[in-house]
């Protein structure tokens, strides 16, 4: 069971791990940019300016909306059924710790957009924008601080596995690393990179194997924690994110409506 979200008001379900996708219905005039679900009833998804954020509790079957006006939403991410933050334009973090009933203004950054949220737990978290911004939290969301990127550019994706170890994927090919949960954020070389890519997504299912998946239709596989990357790419234009359930078994979604499943 999976979810795909995009614009005009896209939310689609899979019930047999990809072979088929059903549009649910929602509410309309809404762009949507994230989904996220921690289980297989309750979910939630945000989107672009003045789009609301919206959650399930049936697995889709209906979709209540809350707005939080004047902001562009891009990346969701819940520690658990109540715990939960989304992150957007100008630097801004919001969180619920009521499931997404209610949401209250979590801290407001340098003005830079922040494109992906990820929390370990619900003490620590990561997200990563524009200008190789990088900003963590130890405590919930109580502060935010900043770690070095060494980067310019716009940070698209952050996946973590536990509190030190994770990989962030950006523009011009570009691919970070942290073995001590963000003190240091190292700069992966090796493998087909390449300063015209950009990359979307980032996901690993261990501290060995993960992928990362950007434009030209590039999705790179690591079975070293990315000290090699392998190249399997699927020429097909532009993927945006994936989810991998295992070593084997993925889902990709790809802009202008492409989904591929391996």
């Amino acid at each position: 069971t999976g979810w795909a979200v995009g614009n005009e008001s896209t939310i689609l379900n899979t019930t047999n791990g990809g072979n088929s996708w059903n549009r649910q219905t929602t509410i309309e005039g809404t762009y949507l940019e994230s989904v996220f679900f921690i289980d297989y009833s309750t979910g939630w998804a945000v989107g672009g300016y003045n789009s609301p954020i919206l959650k399930t509790t049936n697995g889709g079957i209906n979709w209540t909306a809350q707005t939080i006006g004047g902001t562009s939403l891009y990346s969701v991410h819940f520690a658990d059924r109540y715990t939960g933050w989304t992150v957007g334009s100008a630097g801004r973090i919001f969180k619920s710790t009521n499931g997404g009933t209610n949401w209250i203004f979590n801290f407001f950054g340098s003005g830079f957009e922040l494109r992906s949220v990820y929390f370990t737990d619900t003490s620590y978290g990561w997200a990563v924008g524009s200008r190789g911004i990088i900003r963590n939290t130890t405590n919930g969301g109580t502060n935010w601080l900043l770690q070095q990127s060494g980067a310019k550019i716009e940070l698209r994706s952050v996946h973590l596995i536990d509190r030190n170890t994770g990989w962030i994927a950006g523009q011009l090919g570009t691919i970070l690393k942290t073995t001590n949960g963000g003190a240091n954020w190292i700069a992966l070389r090796n493998g087909p990179f390449g300063q015209g890519m950009s990359y979307e997504g980032a996901f690993f299912i261990n501290r060995d194997t993960g992928w990362v998946c950007g434009s030209l239709g590039t999705i790179l596989k690591t079975t070293d924690g990315g000290n090699t990357f392998e190249n399997n790419p699927i020429f097909w234009g532009y993927l945006k994110d994936m989810y991998f359930i295992n070593a084997d078994t993925g889902l990709l979604c790809a802009a202008f409506g492409g989904m591929f499943r391996t």
